[in-house]
């Protein structure tokens, strides 16, 4: 499997020593699932990759002052603020290419810095394109629930919508979102509950299949509901 961290890695020429460190340490975390890291594991790394040999306590001194990292004892690793960042920055790229064209849904809709909606987002197109309606169905309601969701976080009212350790079912989250004055919804509850269906006949209706038409009914306005989540959500 191939990624973004990849592409650093092959650039660390080009990057100063203390990113040189952050893009090692990235890709032992990912990579390797390492998540501490000495000095001497980092410096062994620069050497064998024909880099220079740094200055081991200035580069000690340099990582205890940059925020990137926290220091444990003799041992360093990424703050978790840099851990949230690359899992949400890191873009994976499968063996298997997603072909998609924005045949369903529109793909420049969505911020690239999103890997995992961007994803999403290419299997509905290519589930539309080679008639994987169902599949497009299914993958349709997940995009729209996820939005639903990080509006609630965006305004800090998802407490509202929780149930537990995770969140009540997407007919209940639609009831309130409908009614909640701080999401503001334009879209009919008709319109809403028409994307929750489709996802839902075709997860669990037995004898039911999604046809291309039950998806082209209601393009134009999932369309107009994802463009508006994405703004409520901040992702836009």
């Amino acid at each position: 499997m191939e990624f973004f961290i990849y592409q650093q890695i092959n650039q660390l020429h080009e990057r100063s020593e203390l990113d040189k460190v952050y893009f090692i340490a990235a890709y032992m975390y990912i990579e390797q699932k390492q998540v501490n890291f000495s000095i001497n594991e980092i410096v062994n790394y620069l050497i064998n990759s024909n880099y220079n040999k740094p200055n081991i306590s200035r580069l000690r001194r340099n990582l205890k002052a940059d925020k990137r990292f926290n220091s444990i004892g003799e041992k360093f690793c990424l703050s978790p603020k840099e851990i949230v960042y690359l899992k949400d920055k890191v873009i994976y790229e499968d063996f298997i290419t997603i072909e998609s064209n924005s045949e369903f849904l529109d793909e420049s809709l969505f911020p690239e810095n999103y890997s995992y909606l961007i994803k999403l987002v290419k299997q509905i197109n290519a589930s539309y394109k080679n008639n994987l309606y169902d599949a497009t169905a299914v993958l349709i309601r997940r995009v729209f629930e996820i939005l639903l969701i990080k509006t609630y976080q965006q305004l800090g009212i998802d407490d509202e919508i929780k149930k537990g350790d995770g969140y009540v079912s997407l007919e209940k989250i639609i009831d309130n979102a409908l009614l909640n004055n701080k999401i503001k919804f334009s879209r009919s509850k008709r319109e809403l509950d028409n994307v929750r269906n489709i996802g839902n006949f075709a997860a669990h209706k037995i004898e039911y299949n999604t046809n291309r038409n039950d998806l082209n009914k209601i393009k134009d306005s999932y369309r107009a509901i994802v463009e508006e989540l994405l703004i409520k959500s901040g992702l836009k």
